[in-house]
C-alpha cells in the first residue's frame, strides 16, 4: 500500500469520514479487516480516464462479504455474515493515489449485523 497511495493522501469516505495522510487510511482499512477477518473482495468493475502527464480518475465498482467476527466501529462481534457494495474513486497523479472517494451504504451494513 506505501507505494500505491502518497503520503499526503486526502480520502473522504461514507458518513463523513475524512481522513488525511496514509497512516489514517491504513488504520481505516485495518479496522475493518480487524471487524471481518474473512473479508472477501471483489473488483466489479473498472473505469478511467487520463494520461500519464495529467493524471488519472479512477473508479472502481466493488462488492465484498465477510463476517463479523471482531469488535470495532460496529460494535461487539455478531458472527453475521455481511454484504457491502460500493464505488471507489481516485485521483492518481505521478503513479500515486493523492485522492480518494470511497462509498457504501453503511445503513445496510448495520442492517445486516443489528438485524432482529
Amino acid at each position: 500500500m506505501t507505494r500505491a497511495y502518497d503520503q499526503s493522501l486526502n480520502f473522504r469516505g461514507s458518513t463523513g469520514r475524512v481522513f488525511y495522510g496514509r497512516g489514517e487510511y491504513q488504520s481505516f482499512i485495518l479496522g475493518m479487516l480487524a471487524m471481518f477477518p474473512d473479508l472477501m473482495l471483489q473488483v466489479d468493475d473498472i473505469y478511467w480516464m487520463g494520461n500519464d502527464d495529467e493524471g488519472y480518475l479512477a473508479s472502481t465498482r466493488w462488492s465484498l462479504a465477510g463476517t463479523h467476527r471482531g469488535n470495532g466501529i460496529y460494535g461487539a462481534p455478531s458472527s453475521r455474515r455481511v454484504n457491502m457494495w460500493g464505488i471507489t474513486q481516485q485521483a492518481i497523479i505521478d503513479g500515486r493515489v493523492k485522492k480518494e472517494w470511497m462509498l457504501f451504504n453503511e445503513f445496510a451494513v448495520m442492517q445486516q449485523i443489528f438485524r432482529d
